[in-house]
This record gives structure tokens, sequence and C-alpha cells, in this order.
């Protein structure tokens, strides 16, 4: 992926956890936090990913790369229209959502 003002380096593996099927936001947080980042996640084995309670789809979806390839699909298309993705880590997220019990990543 070509480098975007509108889009931070790191934030892209965060987003391909987010355009997971059957992953949410929290479960996504989790499996970035057992494998150490979102980026260990896309490293991972579809063994491995299975190992970690993800459905046959997903984990698939993450082992195979369709995860990466929507999301770098999804972020061109922010990018194009000006969008800033903001993942929860982002200094310029909003701290009271970031309170959330269940805040969007």
């Amino acid at each position: 992926m070509a480098a975007n003002p509108t889009v931070r380096p790191d934030a892209a593996p965060l987003s391909w956890l987010a355009l997971t099927p059957g992953l949410g936001p929290t479960r996504a947080r989790k499996l970035a936090e057992h494998f150490g980042s979102a980026e260990s996640v896309f490293r991972a084995s579809l063994t491995e990913l299975e190992a970690c309670g993800l459905h046959a789809a997903a984990a698939q979806a993450i082992a195979t790369g369709k995860s990466a390839a929507k999301a770098h699909e999804e972020l061109g298309k922010a990018a194009d229209a000006g969008a800033h993705i903001l993942t929860l880590d982002d200094p310029a997220y909003p701290p009271l959502l970031r309170q959330i019990y269940d805040p969007p990543s």
C-alpha cells in the first residue's frame, strides 16, 4: 500500500482485523493482544488462529490474505474520499469514545 497522509501506516493491520468476517472490535483487539500485535495475527498459521477459538471462516480470511486485500481496497476508498482512518490507539481518537464498553476500532 502506498503511503498516504490520511492513513497511519500502523492502521492497516488493525483495519484488516476489523474487516474480517466474524470479528468485532473487541475480538480483534483480544486477538492482537494474544499474538502481540495486529501484524502478528497475520503471520499466524491457520491452526494457531483456529486454536484461539476463531470460526473457520474468520481464520481462513486472515490466513489466506482475504482480510488484508479487502482492507487495502477499503483504505484506498477512504483515502480517495479524503477520509482519515482512526484506530483505538490513534492520538486523535475521541477520548470519551475510547472509554465506552466496546469502542469502535
